[in-house]
């Protein structure tokens, strides 16, 4: 399972890259972080369940957007909530931007890009909970429509 997920993360990248580097440079760099922040839970999993055979890879590197962000570097003083409430957040904003730039362009990418966030923030929400994190776990204060 987690296999097919680093594969579908990867071909995310390898899509993204094709489909909009030139077009929309920016996001594509926002949207290829994201994957790759993916990939890194992945590949946390992937380590912590004992799998046999090394996490599949990408056919070729990709060039990351100009200002990545370290996540260990910036969360590292962060308190655990502090950053599963930070990470929310961003899912949100993703969601919203992707509405507001893509839904009437690409409906296809809109909602696969809408659906792994959606993803990530549910995976965010059971561990605001798992960690014991002060009140409900943040959502969005409007829902973006499809």
């Amino acid at each position: 399972m987690i296999r097919e997920e680093i594969r579908a993360a990867n071909d995310s990248v390898a899509f993204i890259e094709k489909a909009y580097r030139k077009k929309d440079p920016e996001y594509a760099g926002f949207s290829i972080q994201q994957q790759q922040l993916l990939l890194g839970r992945l590949e946390e999993e992937w380590t912590k369940s004992e799998c046999g055979k090394p996490p599949p890879t990408p056919m070729k590197n990709v060039s990351l957007p100009v200002h990545p962000t370290n996540s260990t570097t910036a969360r590292k003083g962060l308190r655990k909530c502090e950053m599963i409430r930070a990470e929310i957040r961003a899912g949100n904003d993703s969601i919203v931007f992707i509405e507001r730039t893509y839904r009437k362009k690409d409906r296809e990418y809109a909602d696969f890009s809408i659906l792994q966030q959606q993803q990530d923030l549910q995976r965010l929400a059971k561990e605001w909970s798992e960690f014991g994190c002060a009140g409900p776990s943040p959502t969005p204060e409007k829902k973006a429509g499809k």
